[in-house]
């Protein structure tokens, strides 16, 4: 059987940076700028601040892949993805989508910013 989300991730494996056109690519890096701000900005709150607290004392041990704090810590995958996405939704600045009904970048633009350092992708 073939599955959505198996069929999504056979289009991204074959999509080049070539294909995508410039509206979107705009729209991406509008996104990223947004996540990015949000996040920056959340470092600063008292939720920010918890999270990262929370972190050094319960750092996770398990993972193989690492990837950067904001701040500069090299940690888990895991925790610069939690402290990250925490910190993105602190400001309450974040996108909003009516279609997905919420604030997808608060998690996407983090997440994906977290792998792609832990697979040295620019």
């Amino acid at each position: 059987m073939n599955f959505l989300t198996q069929q999504l991730a056979e289009y991204v494996a074959k999509l080049q940076y070539q294909n995508i056109p410039l509206s979107v690519v705009d729209a991406a890096k509008k996104c990223i700028l947004d996540g990015s701000a949000n996040l920056i900005s959340g470092q600063y709150t008292h939720t920010g601040k918890k999270i990262l607290e929370y972190i050094e004392k319960y750092p996770t041990k398990t993972s193989y892949a690492k990837a950067t704090l904001l701040g500069g810590t090299v940690t888990s995958l895991e925790n610069v993805i939690l402290a990250h996405t925490v910190m993105s939704r602190c400001a309450d600045l974040d996108d909003g989508s009516r279609r997905a009904m919420g604030h997808p970048g608060c998690v996407l633009v983090p997440t994906t910013l977290a792998v792609a350092e832990s697979l040295h992708c620019n």
